[in-house]
């Protein structure tokens, strides 16, 4: 009983939606038994973040205390309605507080969301800001609010580098790169599911990978920078075999982009 309490009494998440969706993503996709911090760093989340993404399956309920799954993770994996029905129950569940202190929080005006989170949950201002977004998002899955009525982005610290910022349908940029003889072609740097585009091969090709990926390889160690070397040289032969129209000037004729 009493592990039952601490779980339901627990900090509301304050996740990113991003990260949200990532370790929604993960769960509804893989049998997990037993989720901890170094199974989501393993997935590329940074420590605080995996601590976050651990804390808000424990509010949620579909782990307990030590981090086994409960019989609530198997619902996530459902789809469809059926999907939508069991996270309902399981928002209203974990957000028992806010439900019953209030009809339809996800409705109310911001102002009127903000205040019931710190009376109900006493949290700060800076949690708040960021627990609310993340409270919809979860309503989101719910059914019990509109699909993409929330955008989730990493915030910047003031005067400090940090993580590429990352919008949840944002719009791309167009950028582009120039093989060795000088055609342009052009790209979207980044792909709108937390994924960036690395041109390699001259422009030639594009590597899809996890945003901050491209971060990493610029300030590699040794080991990493020897095997990304090795891989830009595989992959430059192979451009060279799939593409060699690119280095032939007849090709600028031809009008391609």
């Amino acid at each position: 009983m009493k592990k039952e309490e601490t779980v339901r009494t627990v900090t509301p998440p304050y996740l990113s939606v991003a990260k949200i969706e990532r370790t929604i993503e993960l769960v509804s996709n893989r049998n997990f038994t037993e989720v901890n911090v170094p199974l989501f760093v393993g997935y590329g989340f940074n420590k605080i973040d995996a601590q976050l993404a651990v804390s808000m399956l424990r509010f949620l309920g579909v782990i307990n205390e030590e981090g086994e799954s409960t019989d609530l993770m198997p619902k996530l994996r459902l789809t469809g309605e059926a999907r939508k029905t069991e996270f309902e129950k399981i928002v209203r569940a974990a957000y028992k507080k806010l439900f019953g202190a209030v009809d339809n929080p996800q409705n109310l005006p911001s102002d009127d969301l903000r205040n019931e989170f710190v009376v109900q949950y006493h949290l700060s201002s800076r949690v708040v800001r960021t627990a609310i977004p993340a409270f919809i998002k979860l309503c989101e899955y719910a059914g019990l609010k509109e699909e993409g009525s929330v955008v989730g982005r990493i915030r910047r610290p003031a005067g400090t580098k940090s993580e590429k910022a990352h919008q949840v349908k944002q719009s791309v940029q167009p950028k582009t790169a120039k093989n060795a003889s000088g055609r342009t072609h052009r790209y979207e740097d980044s792909s709108g599911d937390g994924h960036e585009l690395i041109s390699v091969a001259d422009g030639r090709l594009l590597l899809s990978a996890p945003i901050g990926a491209k971060d990493k390889l610029l300030n590699a160690d040794d080991s990493l920078d020897k095997k990304w070397r090795e891989a830009k040289g595989v992959l430059r032969e192979l451009a060279d075999m799939l593409i060699p129209a690119a280095d032939n000037p007849k090709s600028e004729e031809s009008g391609a982009s």
